[in-house]
């Protein structure tokens, strides 16, 4: 009712993040028709809108997640980290973790589309993806007061990196 008062304009990410998880724990399948779902079309008014940040762009996939919408959860979950970059990226311990978060989920989410269709397309694409994120904080390292190489979400995307090239490697 905000968002139709607001145009859209108005909403809470924290409240909205909250109906998401309490979606995600009822993991029950739901219906493409605004009959059924009358909130189905919530998070893309307010992507159409213009409110579109690095935090609505994550929850824009999560529902595309809950729907079995793989394509455009990868979409979103590209705008989000596209979103989360910039120059402070690699200078603060909380941006970075927030980056890091969002790009092994859409690792995930591209392995998930790999391993459904048997196209290799999208291993190859969270591959550079990874390579490129880790290479930047090697770039970025000597410039920077903050090692993000030591950190629990650098490692996570390094492991993830090994698995999708044992995956590729496998495949070949």
């Amino acid at each position: 009712m905000v968002l139709n008062l607001s145009s859209n304009k108005r909403f809470n990410a924290d409240i909205l993040d909250k109906v998401m998880a309490l979606l995600e724990e009822q993991n029950t399948p739901h219906s493409d028709t605004k009959e059924d779902d009358p909130n189905s079309n919530t998070s893309s008014d307010i992507v159409r809108s213009g409110g579109s940040n690095a935090d609505i762009w994550g929850l824009y996939a999560r529902w595309h997640k809950i729907k079995g919408n793989l394509i455009p959860c990868s979409e979103a979950l590209l705008k989000q980290v596209r979103s989360l970059q910039g120059s402070g990226l690699w200078h603060d311990q909380k941006k970075f973790t927030k980056y890091a978060q969002a790009s092994l989920q859409l690792c995930k989410v591209y392995m998930e589309i790999s391993s459904s269709s048997g196209n290799r397309r999208e291993l190859l694409l969270a591959e550079m993806h990874l390579k490129s994120s880790l290479k930047q904080v090697c770039v970025t390292l000597p410039f920077s007061a903050t090692d993000f190489s030591d950190t629990e979400e650098y490692k996570a995307l390094n492991n993830y990196l090994q698995e999708i090239k044992n995956l590729i490697g496998g495949g070949a």
